[in-house]
């Protein structure tokens, strides 16, 4: 089955309920996937459990410092009961967030997420990584490693009603091989859909593909990551080209 959403968080942490509450205000569709209790890994492995069952401990162990100076008796600590406590209190910010999604329109998918584009996540690392090494802008290096593709996925008949949605001009190499299309289709929808609204970022995703004569130091980035990102393998000389890169 397919979903269409502009944003799907992997876990409900508080990141994800209050990005996607703005999110939707501004009309986006938003997906948050959680395969145990609603607030992430503060409600099921985290600080939320360690700040309810350390204190009884921490209180344990001030009451002994007064030891022969003012203690009198045993004090222990009721594990049973203090889990039945911790259970509850979480219990209950999953139900209180469980309500919040659905007041701020969020949807919610009870499982496991996984990112399966791992040739997009490849380039976004790189070209972080190669805006370190040549002194670039690190996130939009990133953000536009992250949109390259963002058309990519789009069949050939969406990507030609978009074109013309948008104005995008099409030379007839591109109208004849529309696999070429993504890159100045994306280079928009990265405005239009993702609200990311700068032109250095719109020329790098527009031209990671063909290249241009005269490219700027960030066109360069994600031209030189799309090749390199760790993903690619059974490329000649690949090895090579990535040491001379970096």
């Amino acid at each position: 089955m397919d979903y269409d959403y502009d944003v799907i968080y992997i876990g409900s942490g508080n990141a994800a309920w209050q990005g996607g509450r703005f999110l939707t205000d501004a009309g986006w569709k938003v997906l948050i996937i959680e395969e145990g209790l609603y607030g992430g890994a503060c409600a099921n492995y985290g600080c939320n459990s360690k700040i309810l069952l350390d204190a009884p401990y921490e209180l344990k162990s001030a009451i002994e410092r007064y030891e022969g100076i003012g203690k009198k008796g045993d004090f222990s600590v009721d594990w049973p009961s203090l889990m039945e406590y911790k259970r509850v209190r979480i219990a209950g910010l999953s139900t209180f967030l469980d309500g919040k999604f659905k007041e701020y329109g969020i949807d919610v998918a009870d499982g496991k997420g996984f990112i399966v584009d791992e040739h997009t996540i490849g380039v976004a690392d790189t070209a972080f990584a190669l805006a370190l090494r040549y002194g670039a802008d690190p996130e939009k290096a990133y953000l536009a490693g992250l949109l390259h593709d963002c058309a990519k996925c789009l069949d050939n008949d969406k990507k030609f009603e978009l074109c013309k949605k948008y104005g995008v001009e099409l030379t007839e190499v591109e109208s004849e091989n529309p696999f070429l299309i993504h890159a100045k289709l994306g280079a928009v929808l990265a405005k239009e859909k993702y609200a990311i609204d700068d032109p250095e970022i719109a020329s790098a995703i527009a031209y990671h593909t063909t290249g241009k004569p005269g490219m700027t130091l960030l066109e360069k980035i994600i031209f030189s990551a799309d090749y390199i990102e760790p993903g690619r393998k059974d490329i000649p000389g690949l090895k090579e080209i990535r040491e001379c890169i970096f």
